[in-house]
């Protein structure tokens, strides 16, 4: 059986979708490839000119690092690919802030040097003006990945499991089952236990602890796993999956090409 993929929930921002015809390494490998290999833009260095808010330059830093981006990460190169030695066009751009108070100073504050680069949410605060402070400050904005930092990660949220299957061989519809299950894997229709949507079940066994008759059986597919993603903005959670995707791809095109010279 080749690979398959079942969409259950697709948004902008969350995924759920059933992989089937797969390996537990091939599943944790787009996994992580999801969380750590996908290239994306974020604040990487900002020059204070002055700050006199409550909060430490390295605080205000650190708030704009985490605030995501959207960009088309093709548009830039990494720093260490770059052919330049202090910085170009091809490996940053900019954003600068100049704010006084009294304010709320938001991402939405940050004009970006690069028109095709926007902040995924408008209304992150970044810190509190009060009368008479200033904020004036120039940031670097750099191509990195999850694996670098944090604060370049695609996915913020980004896991699996194996494909449950629930059923019941012997049942006196006492409906323990029903009533103990976190995640109403079971019902009750006309006096009758039933199985609902078994995909739900977290395999927390509470429901084989209640059953006097031991007549439900909890299974798994090996080689079928349910993924649920979350991304933070910057990139759609489709766009995260096809990105993913396409660098296994590649890696996989460069392992055959290397085993095949050494094979000559």
């Amino acid at each position: 059986m080749g690979i398959e993929v079942k969409v259950i929930d697709l948004g902008e921002r969350k995924a759920k979708f059933i992989l089937s015809g797969v390996t537990p390494a091939f599943a944790n490998a787009l996994r992580r490839c999801m969380i750590n290999e996908i290239p994306r833009l974020a604040i990487d260095e900002v020059h204070f000119y002055e700050n006199t808010s409550i909060l430490f330059d390295e605080q205000i830093a650190l708030r704009l690092a985490l605030i995501p981006l959207k960009a088309d990460p093709t548009g830039y190169v990494m720093e260490d690919e770059c052919t330049c030695e202090d910085g170009c066009a091809l490996c940053q751009t900019t954003a600068t802030i100049s704010a006084e108070g009294p304010k709320m100073v938001y991402s939405s504050d940050l004009i970006m040097g690069d028109e095709n680069i926007s902040v995924a949410d408008d209304r992150i605060p970044i810190v509190d003006l009060k009368e008479g402070q200033k904020l004036l400050l120039n940031a670097i904005i750099r191509l990195g990945t999850g694996e670098m930092h944090a604060k370049w990660q695609s996915a913020v949220v980004c896991g699996y499991k194996n494909v449950p299957h629930v059923s019941i061989t012997d049942c006196n519809d006492c409906a323990r089952c029903v009533s103990i299950c976190p995640r109403d894997v079971f019902r009750l229709v006309d006096g009758r236990v039933m199985i609902g949507d078994d995909i739900n079940c977290s395999y927390c066994k509470l429901c084989l602890d209640v059953c006097e008759l031991q007549g439900i059986v909890i299974e798994e597919e090996p080689d079928a796993f349910l993924f649920t993603l979350e991304t933070d903005g910057g990139m759609s959670a489709s766009m995260t999956i096809a990105y993913a995707i396409h660098l296994l791809k590649e890696r996989a095109i460069r392992l055959k090409s290397a085993l095949e010279n050494l094979a000559h």
